[in-house]
């Protein structure tokens, strides 16, 4: 199944999303009646999903539509896989965004002790029992740390695969407004 969800953040694609699963019996659109931001629609479209893998990706799939296949593979042995952009790969990625994500990677290694270096990662895989261990409450962009820290805390078995990402131009990631 998809599952897609507008946040009513930049842009508006809930009519787009729409006509998708008009096309896709398999696709459900669900838009948010103002931007609740990524933990609040990530809980609801996890409540919504009925598969034993879940996969999230940013709307403008930041590693491709193929990434997902990998991830899903990964979670035969693990109960999260996360593409990275960052770790052992070298990806065109703009300064400013390195930068910033080295910085918050550094910040949430020391406060929380989290070893995922792409904490941001548009593309996460997830078995259905590890999203149902971790009761998720945050509803913005920190929403990744909340996962990092709870899924150590359950013990969890988390890896950050390599992955070439593609760049892409703007987006809605403020590092004011989400810090």
């Amino acid at each position: 199944e998809i599952l897609l969800c507008d946040d009513s953040g930049l842009g508006n694609h809930s009519e787009e999303m729409q006509n998708i699963s008009l096309i896709c019996g398999r696709a459900k659109a669900f838009s948010n009646e103002s931007n609740k931001g990524l933990g609040f629609t990530l809980r609801r479209l996890f409540k919504e999903a009925s598969g034993e893998c879940v996969v999230y990706c940013d709307l403008d799939l930041p590693f491709g539509e193929r990434v997902v296949s990998v991830l899903v593979e990964q979670l035969k042995d693990f109960d999260i896989v996360v593409a990275s952009r960052y770790k052992s790969i070298r990806n065109e990625v703009r300064i400013m965004r390195k930068v910033f994500s080295r910085l918050y990677f550094v910040l949430c290694k020391i406060l929380f002790n989290i070893s995922v270096i792409d904490i941001g990662s548009g593309s996460v895989a997830f078995k259905k029992s590890a999203i149902n261990k971790l009761n998720f409450v945050c509803d913005g962009f920190v929403f990744h740390v909340e996962l990092f820290v709870k899924a150590k805390r359950e013990g969890l078995k988390v890896k950050e695969i390599a992955y070439k990402s593609f760049s892409s131009e703007g987006g809605s990631f403020s590092v004011v407004r989400h810090g």
